[in-house]
């Protein structure tokens, strides 16, 4: 199975990197909020979604999901880098990929 990384912790990051643990993958989620990432390393899910509190734990305590605010470290040992950070809409409707923009760049630092 590969080793990938999904970087941003909300309903889309948090639900894909738990299925694709739970599919057998090695998956670290990164995001830049350490309250969030300490939170889910305690099994504290912070959305909503019937099941995602046992398959978090079960695919962390079997070392195939991980949590991190290690961008840097993580993006280097990873075979599939998964962006899931927030696009909110600009006033226009339009959406404002600062943070998808953000993240490419601090990724291709690495």
């Amino acid at each position: 199975m590969r080793k990938i990384s999904v970087i941003g912790t909300g309903y889309v990051g948090l639900s894909t990197g738990v299925c694709l643990s739970d599919m057998g993958n090695t998956v670290v989620c990164v995001d830049k909020d350490k309250d969030k990432i300490d939170k889910l390393k305690n099994g504290q899910v912070p959305i909503y979604e019937p099941g995602m509190d046992k398959l978090l734990e079960r695919n962390c305590v079997a070392g195939k999901l991980a949590f991190t605010t290690d961008l840097e470290k993580t993006v280097k040992h990873t075979d599939i880098i998964f962006l899931a950070v927030g696009t909110p809409s600009n006033e226009d409707g339009s959406a404002d990929l600062t943070q998808v923009r953000t993240a490419i760049k601090n990724i291709a630092k690495q």
